[in-house]
C-alpha cells in the first residue's frame, strides 16, 4: 500500500476517495523505561527505551490505518499525519493519526 503525507501521489491518479481513516493507539512505556528516560533527560542523553516505544506505537498505528483502508477497498493513504504524545507522566504513549483512504491507478 502506498502511504504519503502529501494530498496526492506524483505519477498516480486518484480515481476514488474511500474516506477518512483515524487511529488512536496507546502503548505503556513501563517503569524501568520511564526511570531510565528520566535519568537520561537529567544527564542530557537519549533514551533508547523511549525511542523504541515511539517506533513501536507509530508502526502499530500505521498498520491499523492500512488495515482499515484495505477493508474499505483502498490501495493508498494520502495526507497521513501521526502525532505522538506522552501521557501519565512519561508512562504511556498515545499515537493519534489520520489520513484519507483512496484508490489510485
Amino acid at each position: 500500500m502506498l502511504v504519503v503525507t502529501t494530498p496526492f501521489i506524483e505519477g498516480k491518479k486518484i480515481v476514488e476517495y474511500k474516506g477518512p481513516i483515524f487511529t488512536q493507539t496507546t502503548r505503556g512505556v513501563g517503569a524501568f523505561r520511564g526511570f531510565g528516560a528520566g535519568w537520561k533527560s537529567m544527564t542530557g542523553g537519549r533514551s533508547a527505551g523511549h525511542e523504541k516505544s515511539i517506533v513501536e506505537v507509530r508502526a502499530t498505528a500505521l498498520n491499523e490505518m492500512m488495515e482499515q483502508a484495505r477493508a474499505m477497498g483502498a490501495n493508498a493513504l494520502v495526507g497521513l499525519n501521526l502525532d505522538i504524545e506522552m501521557l501519565s507522566g512519561d508512562t504511556l504513549l498515545l499515537c493519534k493519526g489520520y489520513a484519507t483512504a483512496v484508490v489510485v491507478q
